[in-house]
């Protein structure tokens, strides 16, 4: 094979041909046969991620020819103008794309990608693919994100539709992601759900998704994480709260250091600390929760504590039991002073 003959810059080989050819092509056979391309590398490719090596071949004057071999490199393979394909291959491409979804959780996290990026010509299939009972779990809950990251109406209809799916993970899916959609049906429909609902993890992520993407939680929502049985929703909705200052607010984060649950305690703590919320009644309640147990919650109160008071008594949950009674005391002995001698 002359070592000047062009190969297409987009023809790919499998691997066994490709080491072939290179031989040929560096030994300078001139007789060496051409082997057929596996095709153009821009269709061999799905679209998402992947990882290719790029050889290469140069000529010096006078001189045998030289490979060089790139490391890995990352490529973004961007996915077709769908619209623009002739409708066998659109079919078989939005296809092959739903099977993705279906093959296991981290290909249907890259197919999510791939038909967010596409957008709203592949709503009517996802819609489908995402209402139908059949698929796997872990499918079905990707569909219904990519539903909440393409912006339109009847991606929000069919997450309404959605949050009374009876698989509880498709309706916590919607109820997390659907705030981004930012429809007023949906919103809706959240709220209801959220506040009748008995599943304190729907409630958690139906409160995160409005404040991850929304920035505030609607106060119905707010309620029934702070009704909730189960502690998540409860530190969900404390964390909530911190977009409320107001007196009212204070209060009911003051209220949730007596909470059972240790996260719940140290979420309302932490809340109250970012507000600077130093009235009598939220000090005493601080200190009232050094008693509680949890060595998290009991750090950080005393962190907060120092912060508001200017005392430098922190907790330390490594310390000896001794050491850690120590610091409760000592914190318990200050503000019984500070109520005796106020000002």
């Amino acid at each position: 094979m002359s070592s000047d003959r062009a190969l297409g810059p987009s023809a790919a080989y499998p691997s066994d041909a490709a080491r072939a050819l290179l031989t040929a092509y560096l030994e300078e056979k001139a007789d060496a046969a051409l082997p057929a391309s596996a095709g153009r590398l821009t269709e061999l490719l799905w679209p998402g991620k992947a990882v290719a090596k790029f050889t290469l071949c140069l000529r010096g004057f006078g001189e045998r020819p030289l490979a060089v071999v790139s490391n890995s490199l990352e490529l973004d393979v961007a996915p077709p103008a769908i619209e623009s394909l002739d409708p066998k291959t659109r079919e078989a491409f939005v296809a092959r794309l739903l099977d993705q979804f279906d093959r296991d959780a981290w290909a249907a996290e890259q197919a999510h990608d791939t038909a967010v990026r596409i957008g709203k010509d592949l709503l009517p299939r996802l819609i489908a693919a995402a209402e139908d009972q059949r698929r796997p779990g872990f499918s079905r809950m990707w569909l219904a994100t990519a539903l909440a990251d393409i912006r339109d109406p009847s991606a929000a209809e069919a997450l309404v539709r959605l949050l009374a799916d009876r698989s509880q993970g498709v309706r916590r899916v919607a109820a997390y992601h659907g705030p981004k959609q930012a429809d007023a049906g949906l919103d809706e429909a959240i709220i209801r759900s959220a506040a009748g609902s008995s599943d304190g993890g729907l409630v958690a992520l139906a409160l995160l998704g409005f404040l991850v993407f929304r920035g505030t939680a609607p106060e119905a929502i707010v309620k029934a994480g702070l009704d909730s049985d189960e502690p998540r929703a409860r530190a969900a909705a404390t964390e909530a709260l911190a977009t409320r200052r107001n007196h009212l607010t204070v209060e009911r984060l003051a209220a949730l250091l007596k909470d059972k649950d240790e996260r719940v305690r140290r979420t309302a703590a932490a809340v109250l600390g970012r507000m600077d919320a130093r009235a009598p009644n939220v000090i005493g309640a601080l200190v009232a929760a050094l008693d509680l147990p949890g060595e998290s919650a009991r750090q950080e109160i005393a962190k907060v504590l120092c912060g508001m008071t200017g005392q430098e008594r922190p907790y330390d949950p490594r310390a000896d039991e001794a050491a850690r009674r120590e610091t409760i005391n000592a914190w318990k002995a200050w503000w019984a002073a500070e109520k005796r001698n106020p000002g």
